[in-house]
């Protein structure tokens, strides 16, 4: 079964961006103030998760009908905004990365698509 390498590297960034996000959730169980930015933590924890969990779900070829990339691709503009706001620049570099993968993949997937119609 042939494999969608564009998602792989998009599964892995996000991986990536999920330690990152669990990284800066740490510090939130030691400290009893300061709970404002847990939302943000939150989506830098949360919305990679779900990006690996699409971009993965996306990685066979058999299951490009789901557009799962696509969703993906929704959740990571909050999550760019989110580690820019918290200063990871690494994890807002690896969302980037991720969100351009995505993005290829998505134009791999059209281009295939346009080909096997005509």
């Amino acid at each position: 079964m042939k494999k969608n390498t564009f998602s792989f590297l998009a599964a892995a960034f996000s991986l990536i961006a999920i330690f990152i996000g669990i990284i800066k959730l740490i510090p939130h169980f030691n400290s009893n103030a300061n709970l404002d930015r847990t939302w943000i933590i939150f989506i830098t924890t949360g919305f990679p998760l779900m990006i690996f969990i699409y971009a993965i779900s996306g990685f066979h070829q058999s299951a490009k009908n789901v557009a799962a990339n696509a969703y993906g691709l929704i959740l990571a503009l909050p999550t760019i905004i989110a580690f820019i706001y918290l200063k990871s620049w690494l994890g807002a570099v690896c969302m980037v990365l991720t969100s351009i993968l995505i993005v290829a993949q998505l134009f791999v997937d059209r281009s295939e698509e346009d080909n096997h119609n005509v």
